[in-house]
């Protein structure tokens, strides 16, 4: 993936297409998934001497194989302007994690159409307008967006998960506290509080699933940028208006930082 490499990568009609999906031969990749379900921290990662040789690891899977990266919902509109034969199915992480799924992950182009046809699940193909009414709802309760590739950049599923159950966001929370930060890219923005604006109601800190928030002595917000992964869950709730996002490569400090 080329990250904010002029227009945004996931804004490329061609990494959608039927012909990219049958370079990369999604076929192969029905059930790798399973990196997402290890411990690596009980495998090994608290080690030193292993550290680094998984980081390789997974900074390869990830760029080459199986990536994500958080999008925020106002970035949602043009991707499905591009997509097509969109379909809900269940939420294969609320069924690893709780035993059951709600139809919350959105499959696009041919591994939708792949996923319908070898799946247990059907479903109908949605209308874009009721796909942007649905995932609208789903971010309005606090959830966040990702893009996932099958074969990069083959992109293939938008999921909007919370960090109760999300095996994307769950490993990338415990992995950055041991240096590991390629399994889950963050998004193309990053956001910050005018603390002129802010009233301190701390709204933006409870919705905040990656501690990315914290409070000055004056009770003001402010973001952590370092934890920062730019959904924009924290906009939604502030009535403040106070906070802003800016392009994350307009920024020396985190140019290319993901």
């Amino acid at each position: 993936m080329k990250h904010g490499d002029g227009k945004k990568w996931y804004l490329n009609a061609h990494n959608y297409s039927k012909e990219l999906a049958r370079k990369k031969k999604i076929d192969n990749y029905d059930h790798l998934d399973w990196l997402y379900r290890l411990d690596l921290v009980n495998l090994g990662l608290k080690s030193s001497l292993t550290r680094p040789v998984l980081n390789q690891f997974i900074k390869y899977y990830t760029s080459n194989i199986r990536a994500g990266q958080v999008v925020p919902f106002d970035d949602l509109g043009e991707i499905l302007e591009i997509a097509e034969n969109m379909r809900f199915f269940e939420c294969i992480c609320e069924k690893m994690t709780h035993g059951s799924g709600k139809n919350i992950c959105l499959m696009l182009g041919p591994k939708s159409d792949r996923m319908n046809r070898i799946g247990k699940q059907k479903s109908e193909i949605v209308s874009k307008d009721d796909v942007i009414n649905k995932l609208r709802e789903l971010n309005d309760r606090g959830m966040i967006h990702s893009l996932w590739t099958y074969g990069v950049p083959f992109i293939g599923a938008i999921c909007t998960c919370d960090d109760k159950s999300c095996l994307g966001i769950l490993p990338h929370k415990k992995l950055r506290d041991y240096g590991v930060n390629q399994l889950m890219s963050k998004s193309e923005y990053l956001y910050s509080i005018n603390e002129k604006r802010c009233s301190g109601c701390g709204l933006c800190s409870e919705r905040c699933m990656f501690d990315a928030i914290e409070f000055n002595e004056q009770g003001k917000a402010r973001i952590i940028r370092e934890n920062c992964v730019g959904c924009g869950s924290c906009v939604l709730v502030c009535n403040r208006n106070a906070i802003s996002r800016d392009e994350r490569n307009s920024i020396p400090d985190f140019k290319g930082k993901w």
